[in-house]
């Protein structure tokens, strides 16, 4: 039991200390929302949503997912970290340096395609050099993930962020536009890339490249490419149809609301990163154990989204028009209550989808996904052109309502996932009611919105506790967790 209480009170000092940095990472969204709005525009700022966009997809074609083959191996043979590093590291550089080149070759037809604009080669050059560093960075962080280093994680995307940051606002100040702020983005991502190498090769040794572990790593997260490619579809896609038959300047307004909607994230995202290896490492040995930090990472990350998305689509309109402009602005509540909701039921299904990587089950995971990214892109290109952001906004929510319904029924095939409808829905009346009480609010000014957000945050725990939503187990759980050893 005491070792428990220890493995639990572990587990969520991770979660916290990849939250704090979640929080921190996702005010580069919110700094870079009025740098490019207010100094280069709204089109500036659909551009650059397309080259984020742009890297994405590719990044999700080319890097082939070993970064969770990484993780999910390196937590059962601690004995062959060097091995495992060496061999995925080698593979995922090798095969995104040979996808990334074969783009380089079409770049000028690829890039007025997928980007447009002037100088639409040149950012999709840029996109393809800042796959390769996040790619090589991206599997560097997945060992500090899988040996439960979270605060060396966190330490490093924080710096890497904020340093990218601070370059890019200075290029962007001094003259140099989006161009110079992209190509400061890459060196210093290649830097970061050359660092944690060096940071990783120390934590695991540096082994033999063994093809067989390319193989199983191949076997394992290559049917997860598709989860990959229908994830950017769901959350990236629609800004290429918006940006198709509505322009640039839609993809702005589109992608303001979506970064305001997309905080949800921060509540499961922390979550995230510390159940794939806590889960992993208990599915063989305890799996009513890993069931239950499913369950209550799940309800702990609703407590905390339900309210966010009903505030954050109150509060949008005068949040947007203080960070971008009023075109932004204009009916980004609408915009942002759908986005949110959407990105929310993703939350709960990636929340699920741990068990069934556990258990290996990564080609049903494939076949959702896709089958939600068709759907999505299916219901952009029918009313996009008709109903504009408004429909890209909801076919998102229909896509990720479809994704999160089918994970739930299948995952109940390989675990016991307790969801607790009852207290999800007076989490929703108690958000409903914060909700209303902040647009009858109107907050304008910075303070004043900052206010208003603690104010409703106040509401909607009061109203859980008048409604009784934490039973005395809840309480007496918390206690013994938050409790000194």
């Amino acid at each position: 039991m005491a070792a428990r209480q220890s493995d639990a009170h572990e587990f969520v000092f991770d979660t916290l200390v990849v939250a704090v940095a979640q929080v921190l990472l996702k005010l580069r969204g919110v700094v870079t929302l009025p740098l490019i709005v207010k100094l280069l525009g709204t089109a500036s700022y659909g551009t650059f949503s397309q080259v984020i966009a742009v890297s994405g997809l590719a990044g999700a074609l080319m890097a082939w997912n070993l970064h969770l083959a990484l993780v999910r191996f390196m937590v059962a043979q601690r004995e062959r970290w060097g091995t495992i590093y060496a061999s995925l590291l080698v593979a995922t550089a090798a095969f995104v340096a040979a996808g990334g080149g074969v783009m380089a070759l079409f770049a000028r037809p690829l890039g007025d395609a997928l980007i447009g604009g002037a100088d639409a080669a040149t950012y999709l050059l840029l996109a393809l050099g800042l796959v390769f560093a996040a790619n090589v960075r991206q599997i560097n962080l997945n060992v500090y993930r899988a040996t439960n280093r979270f605060v060396a994680r966190s330490a490093v995307e924080l710096a890497t962020t904020f340093g990218e940051l601070v370059g890019m606002y200075l290029a962007i100040r001094l003259g140099y536009g989006l161009k110079g702020a992209f190509l400061f983005a890459l060196a210093w991502e290649m830097l970061a890339a050359a660092a944690t190498t060096a940071h990783a090769v120390s934590i695991t040794g540096w082994g033999k490249v063994d093809l067989a572990v390319i193989r199983v790593g191949l076997a394992y997260s290559a049917p997860l490419i598709s989860v990959s490619l229908a994830v950017w579809v769901m959350d990236r896609a629609d800004r290429f149809v918006l940006n198709t038959y509505l322009g640039p300047r839609a993809v702005g307004i589109y992608s303001a609301s979506y970064t305001l909607a997309s905080f949800v994230l921060l509540f499961q995202t922390p979550f995230q990163m510390t159940l794939m290896p806590k889960v992993s490492g208990l599915w063989d040995t305890d799996r009513s154990s890993a069931e239950r930090y499913i369950s209550l990472s799940n309800r702990a990350f609703l407590t905390l989204a339900i309210p966010f998305t009903v505030g954050a689509a109150a509060l949008a309109p005068a949040l947007l028009a203080w960070l971008g402009n009023a075109e932004i602005a204009a009916d980004s509540d609408r915009i942002t209550l759908l986005l949110g909701a959407g990105v929310l039921l993703w939350g709960v299904g990636t929340m699920v989808m741990q068990a069934l990587y556990a258990a290996r089950r990564t080609v049903v995971v494939g076949v959702i996904t896709t089958a939600g990214a068709a759907v999505n892109m299916g219901l952009n290109l029918a009313f996009v052109p008709r109903w504009g952001v408004l429909a890209a906004a909801a076919s998102t929510l229909a896509a990720y309502a479809l994704v999160c319904a089918a994970l739930v029924v299948v995952v109940a095939r390989v675990a016991r996932v307790a969801y607790q409808p009852g207290y999800v829905l007076k989490c929703c009346a108690a958000a409903l009611a914060m909700g209303a009480v902040l647009r009858l609010a109107q907050p304008r000014a910075p303070l004043a919105l900052l206010a208003a957000a603690a104010g409703g945050l106040v509401v909607y725990a009061l109203l859980l506790v008048a409604m009784r939503a934490l039973s005395a187990a809840d309480l007496e759980w918390l206690r013994r967790l938050v409790a000194r050893r």
